[in-house]
């Protein structure tokens, strides 16, 4: 895999443009391209075929100054669901804590933040009762420390490519040894198509 090239706008100018050029990988095809070949994946044609968890660096306890809330949503961005939790707990956007924004047109699994203090005032029962009104919610704990940007989280991704047609002999193994190099190496996690 390359990295994407960055470009100088001019001579004069010191500021990189992050311009996405071209990128080194698969040979697979824009989603909504009309593909002659029957042996390119279609990616993400439903939400359930790109799945990102996010794991927490720490433990999470059964007591403790900040409720973390592990939710699942679908079609439905980040900024919207604290936009909703805002509404609906009358909390300020500083007191929600998010360590990243997650794909809309996915299954996420997410860490929200709440102090304790926040929800005891509310009424823990409401709390829980109104926030699965608005989103899955799937497990809770309790931490010391505030879940923000700087948090280490690591994303757990899985991604379903589905072939129209049964693939030609060599194809299998030839994209599971390219999976079992990546499973090895990784990759950087870049915004945008990857």
């Amino acid at each position: 895999n390359t990295a994407p090239a960055y470009e100088k706008r001019s001579e004069r100018d010191d500021r990189w443009s992050w311009k996405y050029k071209k990128w080194d990988t698969w040979d697979f095809k824009d989603k909504d391209a009309k593909s002659s070949n029957p042996h390119t994946p279609k990616f993400k044609q439903s939400f359930v075929d790109f799945i990102v968890e996010e794991k927490l660096p720490f433990a999470l306890a059964k007591e403790g100054p900040r409720c973390y809330i592990q939710i699942e949503k679908r079609n439905l961005n980040t900024m919207d669901l604290v936009k909703q939790i805002m509404q609906m707990t009358k909390l300020p956007r500083k007191k929600i804590g998010i360590a990243w924004l997650k794909d809309k047109h996915a299954l996420a699994r997410q860490w929200i933040c709440i102090h304790t203090n926040d929800i005891i005032k509310i009424g823990d029962q409401k709390f829980m009762k109104d926030f699965q009104a608005i989103t899955k919610v799937i497990s809770y704990g309790f931490h010391s420390q505030a879940l923000n940007l700087s948090t280490p989280i690591r994303n757990q991704f899985s991604i379903r490519l589905k072939y129209e047609n049964a693939l030609p002999l060599g194809k299998k193994e030839e994209i599971e040894k390219r999976l079992a190099t990546l499973a090895k190496t990784w990759f950087r996690n870049y915004f945008g198509e990857q």
